[in-house]
This record gives structure tokens, sequence and C-alpha cells, in this order.
């Protein structure tokens, strides 16, 4: 994490990782945006060097691809949502738009589940709510819960294996999510 912080200012700090995302058009482009935003979940710490947190809380028109940008996994746009949410930008930089594609794919795998749980958790929005539009789209609000605990039920059942460490990871994101969203009664399965 130290390294991290310390190569931040080098990159040009906040405002220059701000203007990437949101000037992000090519497919290439925005995968970068994508995987740097995606590289600070793991690296909370950084966030408070070069302003970056703060660049972040104010960024507003980031133009999102329909699809997956190549060379990006759903864990990554996961994990991007995540940091935003923790800079308190869930809305201004259309992570329920994300969340919504992701939900049309229905393709998430267990880790990238519980990151977009503990993004919404952090940005402190209901789970029907989370999607961009969700009194347009009745049919895909009232899927997010179950899209996102369907793909995590795998993992916290999971037995010792591949990935054991990412496993660890994702079940501690998606059991504070859990808690934090007030479904402990309800899903005491995965708890």
């Amino acid at each position: 994490g130290e390294a991290a912080g310390c190569l931040v200012p080098y990159l040009g700090g906040g405002s220059r990782l701000k203007r990437d995302v949101a000037s992000a058009r090519s497919p290439r482009e925005r995968s970068l945006a994508i995987r740097a935003l995606a590289a600070f979940q793991s690296l909370p710490e950084a966030l408070m060097t070069g302003s970056v947190a703060a660049a972040l809380s104010s960024l507003g028109g980031a133009r999102w691809p329909l699809g997956l940008p190549s060379y990006t996994s759903e864990a990554a746009v996961a994990s991007a949502a995540c940091t935003l949410a923790r800079c308190g930008s869930w809305a201004s930089a259309r992570c329920g738009f994300l969340l919504a594609q992701a939900i049309h794919r229905a393709s998430l795998t267990p880790v990238a589940g519980a990151s977009w749980l503990c993004a919404i958790a952090q940005a402190g929005v209901a789970l029907d709510a989370a999607t961009d539009k969700p009194e347009a789209e009745e049919s895909l609000a009232s899927r997010v819960e179950e899209v996102l605990f369907d793909s995590i039920e795998l993992i916290v059942s999971a037995e010792d294996g591949d990935g054991v460490r990412a496993s660890t990871i994702a079940v501690a994101r998606a059991l504070w999510a859990v808690c934090v969203l007030e479904k402990t009664e309800e899903r005491s399965a995965i708890g």
C-alpha cells in the first residue's frame, strides 16, 4: 500500500486519474480506467494520497460502455464501482448503470458479486434502487438482490481450494455488506 501511495503523485495524482476516467472514450481507455479504479479497492490507503478520493468524489459524466470492455473482468468493474462508492461518487459516476449492465449480462462471478454488494453498501443505497433508473426498469431492480446474493452463495459455502485468499476477501466483503444492508436475518445461510 505504501508503494502505491508513493506512485499516485508520480502518476499525476487524483486530478489526472479523474480526467483519465472522465475522458475515456476508446475501449482501451475505458478498460484502463476501470482497471485503475479497481486497483484502489485493494489499496484504500492509496486513495488518501495525491487527492485521489477528493478528485473522484467530484467525478461526473463518466461514459461507460454498454458491453464489458476487452481485457476487463466482471470483478474489475465491480471493484471500480466499489472504489467510486468509497469516494462518494456512486451516483455522479453512474455506478448504477454499470450494475445494470452486470445484471443484464448475468455472468457475475462470486468475487464480482461480493464487490458489487460491498459497493452498494458503501454507497448507502438500497438494493432495489441501486441501478440508475430503478423505477423505469422494475424487473431489473427486483432482480438485483437475487442475482447478487445467488452469485456469492457459491463462494461463502466453498471449501478450501483454488483462490482461497480471494475467496476469504470476497467472503469478508459479502458478510460486511449483508450486515450493512440489514439482510442478516433474510440471508442467515450466508453468515
